[in-house]
């Protein structure tokens, strides 16, 4: 048996002088809670070169949330580069949208939130006995969403997902 190689470590996302801002709507209304997560998708964009010897990988930073600040929230501290920005306004709605951040100007991740999708199933096995404990995870666009572990039962949840289409792996 030959051994499985081991899945390459992303880089860390660099550090930088680079902000991302934005205001976030919800049928007309500012919602006063909001999970942001962006997403590194690398240092190409306006200025940049766009050969490469490989396509870029997006790198997820930490969620934050900002509680209280009626839409809106101000993230410091980042690389400048492309970003897919996951924008969530817990059980109600989530939007993604695509920011470019410079060193001298801030990104924009503005978003109109559309309702809130959510995907749930069982996972069996090949004789249909339920598999409790198993790590699933949910894709969109590439970007992972959503990491769940079923319960005793094999079923499991993730919620706050943008529509579209979706990959469970």
């Amino acid at each position: 048996a030959q051994e499985v190689p081991a899945a390459p470590e992303l880089p860390p996302v660099p550090s930088g002088a680079g902000t991302l801002v934005g205001e976030v709507a919800l049928a007309g209304a500012r919602p006063a809670d909001l999970i942001v997560t962006p997403f590194y998708l690398g240092d190409f964009g306006p200025g940049r070169p766009v050969v490469r010897d490989h396509v870029p990988q997006p790198t997820p930073l930490p969620s934050r949330r900002f509680v209280g600040t009626a839409g809106q929230f101000r993230w410091d501290g980042l690389a400048p580069g492309s970003y897919a920005v996951h924008v969530v306004a817990p059980d109600r709605g989530v939007a993604m949208v695509r920011a470019q951040v410079t060193a001298a100007l801030a990104g924009n991740a503005s978003a109109a939130l559309a309702p809130a999708a959510s995907i749930a199933g069982r996972a069996v096995d090949d004789r249909g006995v339920e598999l409790a404990g198993v790590e699933i995870a949910v894709r969109v666009d590439e970007l992972p969403l959503a990491l769940v572990t079923t319960d005793a039962h094999g079923t499991f949840l993730a919620p706050d997902l943008p529509p579209g289409a979706a990959r469970i792996i």
